[in-house]
């Protein structure tokens, strides 16, 4: 019996030893499993944190874009203001121009009407003189105002 005691002492001790062992390995086990889970957190979180940094500057981007987009627009519709204003002085210049160019043919018609009465009052004061001579004729005075040729008229 005292066999069988000692026995199942040395048997307990042994199971207490191999329980203490596997409490350790189990308490390392846990440990490393614990360092691993922490070092995935952490990976995770400066993932996290990298994509987080990188959405920011994508929307920082994004509104940039967006702000050219707007102010690209605001100049486009002025420049279209500014075109169609543009497009409504040149058709006032060119009826301004169409008039003028109708006012100017009025005036060179005017103009020549007045240069023909002008040839019509210069002949009839060349007639007019020829006859004055003719019927007055002055000696040794010379003719005040001379005779011009019809040739010279032209």
């Amino acid at each position: 019996m005292r066999r069988r005691l000692e026995e199942a002492t040395a048997t307990s001790k042994q199971d207490r030893i191999a329980a203490r062992q596997l409490t350790k390995e189990r308490q390392a086990a846990q440990q490393l499993a614990k360092a691993r889970q922490d070092e995935q957190h952490r990976q995770l979180t400066k993932a996290r944190q990298d994509d987080q940094r990188r959405y920011d500057a994508l929307l920082r981007q994004l509104a940039n874009v967006q702000e050219r987009r707007v102010n690209q627009a605001t100049r486009l519709a002025a420049f279209e203001q500014e075109l169609r204003d543009r497009q409504t002085e040149v058709g006032s210049l060119g009826s301004r121009l169409s008039a003028a160019g109708d006012e100017l043919e009025q005036a060179r018609d005017v103009l020549l009407g007045i240069e023909v009465k002008l040839d019509i009052l210069e002949g009839a004061a060349n007639v007019l003189d020829r006859r004055l001579r003719v019927l007055h004729p002055s000696a040794g005075h010379a003719d005040p105002v001379p005779a011009l040729d019809p040739a010279d008229s032209q």
